[in-house]
């Protein structure tokens, strides 16, 4: 079993997946700069192959980014030069630097282990994150939560010289979702065939506002970046610090 993100399913996320990044960016850049943010520093927190990154620098900012996949990390520097990439770890094991904002785009906050309490972990998060960020500060989020209709189902994409097969399986009671994924990376004359499986926490969305609320945030949450809508049971979360 290869780890979260190894080489080839990293190589198909930066060449297939980015059109999320690519959409939310623009959208938000218009929401720090109507909320007094135009310029300062950005957290850019599961940079994953850094779109969101090299969006976060041509608008103007700096930009710190963490990613805890080795593979990603790599593609993120060769895209968004001119960031400071944080050592490759995860979110809920490095310590953030100081920020005007704070964002994590395309759910990298549900990956937990099975064998972890990730609402604790996501707590922490939350208390560290406003410690990080001035008063007034943004964090800026989206997470997959408990309800209907069930995310159970198998995919297939491929491009030019990759494909990836994702089977999604949910544990509604015990509130997780397992990937298991298979991808298959032209590699010479042949295509080479890896494994991943991937630990995903479901979270309860009220119960995440009372989070924020305590570790010192205003809340709201919304189902849209913008003008842009997420998939099922995403919501996003905008959270001032006080």
């Amino acid at each position: 079993m290869s780890a979260p993100y190894d080489e080839d399913l990293a190589y198909i996320q930066a060449a297939g997946f980015g059109g999320m990044a690519s959409a939310v960016a623009p959208q938000i850049v218009a929401m720090l700069r109507s909320r007094g943010i135009a310029g300062g520093t950005i957290g850019d927190i599961g940079c994953g192959a850094g779109v969101t990154t090299r969006h976060f620098l041509d608008a103007g900012y700096d930009v710190w980014a963490l990613e805890p996949s080795l593979s990603l990390l790599e593609i993120a520097r060769g895209r968004a030069q001119q960031a400071r990439f944080l050592p490759p770890a995860s979110v809920y094991e490095s310590q953030l630097p100081q920020a005007d904002a704070l964002i994590a785009i395309g759910e990298p906050l549900n990956y937990h282990p099975p064998n972890r309490d990730a609402e604790a972990r996501l707590g922490g998060f939350f208390v560290q994150a406003a410690t990080a960020l001035r008063p007034g500060g943004l964090l800026i989020f989206d997470v997959i939560v408990r309800g209907e209709p069930s995310l159970s189902a198998r995919n297939w994409t491929a491009g030019d010289d990759w494909a990836v097969l994702a089977e999604t399986i949910e544990d509604s009671t015990g509130g997780w979702l397992r990937r298991e994924i298979q991808t298959f990376r032209r590699i010479g004359n042949g295509y080479r065939r890896r494994y991943e499986t991937h630990h995903v926490r479901i979270f309860d969305p009220d119960a995440l506002s009372a989070a924020l609320l305590r570790a010192g945030f205003d809340v709201r949450s919304a189902i849209t970046y913008g003008t842009y809508a997420l998939a099922p049971r995403r919501v996003a979360f905008f959270c001032e610090r006080i």
